[in-house]
């Protein structure tokens, strides 16, 4: 392995980490609710599969749309479901924002 791919080791934590709210409670396998955008359309024949998660589309041009999924999540393996199947669709992740811990 090549120096250039050594892992950085971070000694403190950054300001943006340092300043996110609730960061303390953020658990695996405990509720949450995020915020996900990304590039593309999700076909509302998957609401069922995004759970709890409102879906908001915006067509920023004629030929990129951008889908905002905002709402609960039952823990982090649903996340990633949610994730994985934007994956498999063939969006593009732009951004995921931790709002805050969810009800049970």
């Amino acid at each position: 392995m090549s120096s250039d791919h050594i892992p950085m080791v971070l000694e403190e934590v950054p300001e943006q980490v340092a300043d996110v709210p609730n960061l303390t409670r953020l658990r695996v396998a405990e509720p949450a609710d995020y915020l996900i955008r990304l590039l593309g359309k999700i076909d509302s024949g998957w609401a069922v599969a995004l759970g709890d998660m409102g879906v908001v589309t915006q067509e920023c041009d004629a030929d990129r749309d951008i889908t905002t999924l905002c709402g609960h999540v039952t823990d982090q393996a649903a996340l990633l479901g949610i994730l994985n199947l934007a994956h498999g669709l063939g969006m593009e992740l732009l951004s995921v924002e931790y709002l805050g811990a969810g009800q049970q």
